[in-house]
């Protein structure tokens, strides 16, 4: 299992960073929110979606097409979107307004490194008037063997609603690699943070060379 229980103190550092950065700032611009759509995907379909009930009671997604399995919680649900999949809480709750998405992108198509990966994420971010943390980068360790991975923390103002975002990519060391991105609204973002990390901690990579 990818062991990803260290990024919630990283997180608490990247959230002051930004606090710092939007102490400077007194304007919060309305604008669309950034996209990380990759120009090409990793296979046509995801087709290979299967889920179960694990032993501590949450459901557990397995898609073997996007290289990935992931448990989250039982009342909540998701839905794949091409080579995205979505999580959040149930529809008619506030957790709907919290999503939890992850993707699997190929490394020489829009991105070489995490680098090119965030300057184009920041540069979306800060045209569209939000703020942006910096990156920083941390190994991920699966089995014993290590991953290199990085994050960042993000803030926008979309239709007069502040979002903030928990973005974590992790290299497969296969070309590819996975894009795990934590959204909701400022005001329910801390309270569902918890939810959104119990879920990262489980991420299971699939696939992998022996």
């Amino acid at each position: 299992m990818l062991i990803l229980k260290k990024w919630s103190i990283f997180l608490v550092s990247l959230l002051v960073i930004l606090t710092i950065t939007l102490a400077g700032c007194s304007d919060s611009p309305e604008e669309t929110p950034p996209e990380t759509a990759p120009e090409e995907e990793p296979t046509d379909e995801a087709e290979a979606v299967e889920t179960e009930t694990t032993e501590d009671g949450m459901q557990r997604f397995e898609s073997v097409d996007l290289g990935f399995a992931i448990s989250y919680p039982e009342d909540w649900i998701y839905e794949v979107d091409g080579h995205i999949v979505i999580f959040s809480g149930q529809e008619g709750t506030e957790a709907y307004d919290t999503t939890l998405n992850l993707q699997t992108l190929q490394w020489g198509i829009a991105y070489e490194s995490f680098h090119d990966f965030y300057e184009d994420y920041k540069g979306q971010v800060e045209g569209a008037g939000g703020r942006i943390s910096d990156l920083a980068q941390e190994d991920y360790v699966q089995d014993g063997e290590n991953f290199d991975g990085a994050g960042f923390v993000a803030e926008y103002t979309q239709d007069g609603t502040v979002f903030r975002q928990f973005i974590v990519a992790v290299d497969r060391g296969d070309g590819y690699f996975h894009q795990l991105s934590y959204t909701a609204p400022e005001h329910l973002y801390e309270k569902y943070e918890d939810t959104a990390i119990q879920i990262m901690d489980t991420l299971n990579l699939l696939g992998l060379d022996s």
